[in-house]
């Protein structure tokens, strides 16, 4: 498969530095980041009706893996593209919808699962290998699945703890 079989441009972006910027439950995080310059769509289905776009200036980690699993899968590899639509998509959920009989236009937001599916998808697109696309789908369901509930649990009790206390 061709890049662009289903991605309507190629991968820009421009290194930012490491900053704080909070996470997707809201911890701030010390991180590298890039940002994207050039705005790019990631199409669902054949016909171009359903897709993502990914604005110009979002910025992303890219592949959010363990430094430790870096020299198998790096942050930036053949699956980059797909990272950042990943990223968007868990940061903001948009997918746009085209409806060619009434010629408009709806939004709906995509679920954690559904993030999981369309990163798969790129990823094939972009010809990542079937082994490597299952490990990377594997740690993300694994974070989704067994470690963000505790992430957001123990965030919460931390956070309760921080309040002021009446006096």
């Amino acid at each position: 498969m061709s890049s662009f079989t289903r991605f309507n441009a190629s991968l820009k972006i421009e290194y930012l530095g490491f900053a704080p910027r909070p996470d997707s439950v809201g911890v701030v995080l010390e991180r590298e980041y890039w940002r994207v310059l050039e705005s790019f769509s990631f199409y669902l289905k054949d016909d171009q009706k359903e897709f993502v776009i990914i604005p110009m200036h979002f910025v992303t980690d890219g592949a959010s893996i363990p430094r430790l699993f870096w020299p198998l899968l790096p942050r930036w590899g053949q699956y980059g593209q797909a990272a950042v639509l990943h990223d968007y998509l868990i940061d903001h959920g948009i997918i746009t919808e085209f409806h060619e009989a009434d010629s408009s236009v709806t939004t709906r937001m995509a679920s954690r699962s559904e993030a999981r599916r369309i990163f798969n998808s790129a990823m094939k697109v972009l010809d990542v290998p079937k082994e490597k696309r299952r490990l990377i789908i594997a740690g993300v369901w694994a974070w989704d699945v067994l470690c963000l509930p505790v992430y957001k649990f123990v965030k919460k009790f931390v956070d309760k703890q921080q309040q002021p206390t009446p006096q």
